[in-house]
């Protein structure tokens, strides 16, 4: 059966290219596949080097970078940086810091320019990788370009679900971030399977109306359960899955 789900599951992702799977297709096939996690790829065919990345400046920088296991991939880089250059955002919010930040803090510099403050907001769990962070946005002249703040998990009941999340900062602290994110990345918290639903809701009041939003591995059964939660909020809209490495689900918040 395992199988049967994942030629299937391969087979749409071969028909819709670079067209977002159906969610209702995507159910399907899980539902067709046993064990954990049958539809993500395995680790050695996910897993990138810099050379693969089209942004000339990043695939210099990341040269000694791993790219596809904890932090993302060239592909999923790349089209990134192709959402970032066709929505053009006013502000990215970002939920897991890391490459991930300095990606994004590049192609909002390559868009936008030089000035016109902060363009990255990056939420991580721990201050110890967010001041990691800070260093690679330092290093690469874009630290005035990106904001990295650290919000440690505690465990929440949000819009009825039970999961660690993010303890946001009190109201108020972020105002100046309201309404003004067009893009969400979410490639966080590492925490237990459904631990990343609490983002969006607590997201939302920093995305701008009709956000543009996209979650890593959502190719995981952690993720495909947030994936069926997050269609039943009446906020978020949920578009397809992207079969790009361990798999983009897009939609839009406020739509």
């Amino acid at each position: 059966m395992k199988s049967v789900g994942r030629r299937a599951f391969k087979a749409l992702a071969w028909l819709y290219g670079e067209r977002p799977l159906p969610v209702s297709a995507v159910r399907l096939t899980r539902r067709l596949a046993l064990g954990d996690d049958p539809l993500l790829p395995p680790a050695w065919l996910v897993g990138t080097s810099s050379t693969a990345i089209r942004n000339s400046q990043l695939r210099d920088r990341l040269a000694s970078q791993e790219l596809g296991g904890m932090a993302l991939g060239a592909r999923t880089i790349n089209l990134l940086e192709r959402e970032v250059r066709r929505l053009r955002p006013e502000l990215v919010l970002e939920f897991g810091s890391g490459i991930s930040t300095l990606c994004l803090a590049q192609f909002m510099f390559d868009v936008h320019g030089p000035g016109g403050g902060i363009r990255v907001l990056s939420i991580d769990q721990d201050e110890r990788y967010a001041t990691v962070t800070r260093g690679l946005l330092q290093e690469a002249g874009l630290a005035d370009a990106a904001r990295v703040v650290a919000c440690p998990l505690s465990q929440q009941t949000i819009e009825g679900f039970t999961a660690n999340c993010y303890t946001m900062p009190p109201a108020g602290d972020l105002r100046e971030f309201e309404g003004r994110a067009g893009m969400v990345l979410v490639d966080g918290p590492a925490a237990e399977n459904g631990a990343r639903f609490g983002t969006l809701p607590l997201g939302r009041a920093y995305a701008a109306n009709g956000a543009r939003f996209m979650l890593d591995d959502a190719l995981r059964d952690g993720e495909l359960d947030t994936m069926r939660r997050w269609s039943r909020l009446p906020y978020v809209r949920v578009q397809g899955l992207r079969v790009v490495e361990k798999g983009i689900l897009v939609g839009l918040v406020n739509p």
